[in-house]
C-alpha cells in the first residue's frame, strides 16, 4: 500500500505473497522502505507489536518531500548537579503531533578517554512542570514497543550503549524540556539530542540548552542537520549574562 499524502500517517493494505506470514490477531508496527522496482509501492522491512489505532501505521519515509526542515538538534554539555545539570529546551511548531526520539548521551560522547564523561545519563522529559517520561536505559521502556520503534527507525536514533537513555514521543506543538542528569549525581560531559521520528507537516523549530560552559573538551557544542537541498536561515545565539539565575 502507499501513505496519504505528504508521507504522513495513512492507512495501508497489506499483501503478501509465497508462505504465510500472518501475525497473531493486534496492532503492529510495520517498518517500510520504498521498492527499487516500482515508484509508487513500498515493502516491509521488519514489524513489531505496538498500540496505535487499528489500521494505520507511521512511517518516515526515506523519499519523503521535506525541504528546509530541522530534523536533528544537540547540544554537548558539561552536565554537573544541582542548577548546573544540562536543560534543553525544544519547540514543535504546526498543527499536527510530531514523534520526536530525545536521547540523552554519555559513556559513548566523543571526547577523549582522560576527560570525564556521564557513565549513567538519566533523561527526563517535560512539558512545563509535568514530567512526561522519564529514562535511563533506552532498551528498557515504560511501554516495552518503544524500544522496538526507536530501533527501527534507524542507526541515528539509537544510542550507541544500553545505559544511555532515549524517548519516543508523539508530542503536540508547543514547548518541552529535556533534562539531563548523571545517575546518583554523577557529573561528566554528555550530549541531548532531539530527532524528528515521523513525517507529519509539524516540525522542529529551535532549541536552547543551558548548562556549564566549562574550557577545553567541555565547551558547549550546538549540533544540528537541515534536510532538504535548499538553503535555510537561521539564527545562532550565545546567552549569559541576561540568563535568569533560578532553578526553572
Amino acid at each position: 500500500g502507499t501513505p496519504s499524502s505528504g508521507g504522513e500517517a495513512g492507512d495501508f493494505n497489506l499483501f503478501f505473497s509465497g508462505a504465510d506470514r500472518s501475525a497473531p490477531n493486534g496492532v503492529w508496527y510495520f517498518t517500510l522502505a520504498a521498492d527499487q522496482g516500482l515508484a509508487d509501492r513500498m515493502v516491509i522491512k521488519s514489524m513489531v507489536p505496538g498500540s496505535r489505532t487499528n489500521g494505520t501505521a507511521a512511517c518516515k519515509t526515506p523519499n519523503a518531500n521535506v525541504n528546509n526542515e530541522l530534523i536533528n538538534l544537540s547540544t554537548r554539555n558539561d552536565v554537573r548537579t544541582g542548577d548546573d545539570i544540562a536543560i534543553a529546551g525544544f519547540v514543535i511548531t504546526g498543527n499536527t503531533q510530531k514523534c520526536v526520539v530525545v536521547q540523552a548521551l554519555g559513556p559513548s560522547v566523543g571526547v577523549p578517554p582522560e576527560v570525564n564523561r556521564i557513565l549513567y545519563p538519566v533523561l527526563a522529559l517535560k512539558s512545563g512542570q509535568t514530567t512526561i517520561a522519564q529514562n535511563d536505559d533506552w532498551q528498557v521502556q515504560d511501554n516495552p514497543a518503544d524500544a522496538d520503534i526507536i530501533a527501527n527507525l534507524g542507526d541515528s536514533y539509537v544510542p550507541n550503549l544500553p545505559r544511555e537513555a532515549a524517548i519516543y514521543k508523539c508530542l503536540n506543538p508547543g514547548t518541552y524540556t529535556a533534562l539531563a542528569t548523571g545517575y546518583l549525581n554523577t557529573t561528566g560531559v554528555g550530549q541531548i539530542a532531539v530527532y524528528d521520528a515521523d513525517d507529519s507537516s509539524s516540525y522542529l523549530s529551535n532549541i536552547s540548552t543551558r548548562s556549564w560552559v566549562g574550557t577545553g573538551h567541555r565547551i558547549s557544542i550546538g549540533g544540528f542537520v537541515i534536510m532538504g537541498d535548499q538553503p535555510k536561515k537561521i539564527l545562532l545565539r550565545g546567552i549569559g549574562p541576561s540568563m535568569q539565575s533560578v532553578f526553572p
